[in-house]
């Protein structure tokens, strides 16, 4: 009796942890089969990642003109490169529905002058981005040719900080929903002071380890829970660090 006890309680857990592992490959199977419907966007990544040697800064803000640097620069100057070889426009028109919701931005141009109004991504575009980069991703070839030059701008270690930060907002729930709460009611009342940004952060990133990136970070995984794509985006960038091992 005590012998069968015992095989039953080394059996039950591990048939329980081989139905979660078989649960998990299945869902992302089913993820990935539909991924093929979109082959334009699949190149698109493909183009960008293997010719960031070619990036020319290209800046889309009026009146600015100082560069960070490829490498250095945060989501807004690493932006201002890459669509030096896709513009926005061009990456539009792969799509038969709009990547933004909101009425900031339009088909044809980013609004980046907007200072109660952010753009709402479309979670069908976000979604359709997802499964077209984990198509990419199976491709070995592609992993091996584009990892030394991902790393060589950091853009994996880009990725990571970017995680890093979203981390921080799931380990401190009540700070992050206070902040959202206050920036929400900003731009509703239209009292959101130019910068703000910079000071709505929980205290710590108040340190130099996170200065001059990690607001800018911050504040975007708040405007991607308000859009509801925050789990999609993080999904990716999960995604992108496993293919490289990083």
């Amino acid at each position: 009796m005590k012998r069968n006890l015992l095989l039953l309680l080394i059996f039950v857990p591990t048939v329980i942890g081989l139905l979660s592992f078989v649960l998990q490959e299945v869902q992302r199977e089913s993820l990935e089969s539909k991924e093929s419907k979109s082959p334009e966007i699949q190149n698109a990544l493909r183009k960008i990642a293997e010719n960031l040697d070619q990036a020319t800064f290209t800046p889309i803000r009026v009146g600015w003109a100082f560069d960070y640097g490829f490498k250095s620069g945060w989501l807004l100057n690493k932006y201002e490169y890459i669509r030096s070889l896709l513009t926005f426009k061009s990456f539009q028109a792969m799509l038969e529905y709009p990547i933004y919701l909101s009425e900031c931005h339009t088909n044809d141009e980013l609004n980046l002058n907007s200072k109660y109004s952010f753009g709402h991504y479309n979670p069908k575009f976000v979604t359709l981005l997802h499964k077209s980069t984990l198509a990419v991703l199976r491709e070995r070839e592609f992993i091996k040719k584009t990892k030394p030059i991902l790393e060589k701008y950091d853009i994996l270690e880009f990725l990571k900080k970017h995680k890093d930060i979203y981390d921080i907002t799931q380990k401190n729930p009540d700070e992050f929903e206070r902040i959202k709460l206050n920036y929400i009611k900003g731009i509703q009342d239209e009292t959101w002071p130019e910068g703000a940004y910079r000071n709505e952060l929980p205290e710590l990133l108040n340190s130099s380890d996170y200065w001059n990136w990690s607001e800018t970070s911050y504040h975007f995984w708040i405007r991607r829970d308000i859009d509801s794509t925050k789990d999609i985006w993080v999904g990716i960038i999960n995604d992108v660090l496993k293919a490289y091992d990083y």
